[in-house]
């Protein structure tokens, strides 16, 4: 049997003998909190822990320690904290990148003042809201989030877009033995469950992200454009009459002498892209900073860039070595 097999078998023993033995979708209790299984197999097998927020949180916030402002938090009757949702609250081991880039001061990340878990554990949220933050991890979800990440998890969401929290396992492989690490992800994430504060959903959204919408939609130009590179450059080349064949056999070569102007355009291409870098780096890259997510919008911004730029020259100088016959 494979690892990911015994292991699911070991979870699924804790479901009692009334879940079929071959099943890959059931329902593990632990006290009153009832977990979700779910394992997915094939070349990219995963496993999940799953439960929804709103039936599981019975703890009431402790924020004492946070001072409360009228903009950040209100209690209202009932003891729940209210919050834009879905927090979306993302858990995941930091690493070596993650604390460079605090240090740099591009990315900010939410401390909760327990030290082992802030060098372990990186914390992403669309919302810097420490009074929310801080209610939500306390000591048990800390406790909890972490052991499951020590155990192999890859992340945790706490309120996720459709209300759940949730914990993925993607990498199978432990020294640990499948009849222990079974019961120990149970025993983490229903750690986990048990230390979430009520929150009822605020009125209103998160703050609005205009340059999420501007880079998705600079990366689709992006990827149509370098889609477009070689026929765009062999149309024009058939149109300055730098083509040959096609009539018989349906296939169109360039020309002798006609692949110099292809070449200027790549190199074109490096050039402008590393402008692109350069000017994303210089006038986008400090708008992005102060997020817990900003290194990563900064490299994708910066990619964008290069991309953009890049085909920009691509096209340009491929155009005009081809009408005015450059290097031919």
């Amino acid at each position: 049997m494979s690892i990911e097999l015994d292991l699911l078998a070991a979870i699924r023993r804790l479901a009692g003998a009334e879940v079929a033995p071959d099943a890959e979708s059931f329902v593990v209790r632990s006290g009153e909190l009832a977990i979700d299984v779910r394992y997915s197999g094939g070349s990219s097998s995963s496993l999940t822990l799953a439960a929804p927020y709103n039936a599981v949180a019975r703890r009431a916030p402790d924020v004492a320690s946070v001072p409360r402002t009228a903009a950040s938090y209100r209690e209202p009757a009932g003891g729940a904290i209210v919050a834009v949702r879905p927090m979306a609250i993302r858990l995941r081991a930091e690493q070596r990148t993650d604390v460079d880039a605090k240090a740099a001061g591009i990315n900010h990340e939410h401390q909760t003042g327990d030290p082992a878990f802030d060098a372990a554990v990186y914390v992403s949220a669309p919302t810097d809201d420490d009074v929310v933050l801080r209610a939500v991890l306390g000591p048990e979800v800390r406790r909890g989030a972490a052991a499951l990440l020590a155990l192999g998890f890859g992340r945790v969401t706490i309120d996720d877009d459709d209300g759940l929290v949730e914990a993925r396992l993607v990498g199978f492989l432990s020294d640990r033995p499948s009849a222990e690490r079974g019961p120990a992800m149970i025993a983490a994430f229903a750690e986990l469950l048990s230390g979430l504060p009520k929150v009822q959903r605020a009125a209103g959204t998160h703050p609005p992200d205009p340059w999420r919408t501007r880079l998705r939609w600079g990366g689709a130009l992006a990827l149509a454009g370098f889609i477009g590179m070689m026929p765009v450059y062999m149309l024009v080349a058939g149109s300055v009459g730098c083509t040959e064949g096609g009539s018989e056999d349906g296939e169109i070569n360039l020309k002798p002498g006609c692949s110099a102007p292809l070449l200027l355009a790549l190199v074109a291409a490096v050039v402008l892209g590393a402008l692109g870098v350069a000017l994303v780096s210089a006038f986008v890259s400090p708008r992005l900073r102060g997020r817990s997510s900003s290194a990563m919008r900064i490299a994708g911004a910066q990619v964008v860039g290069f991309a953009l730029l890049a085909e920009l020259g691509f096209y340009v100088a491929a155009a005009l070595g081809l009408v005015f016959g450059i290097g031919r």
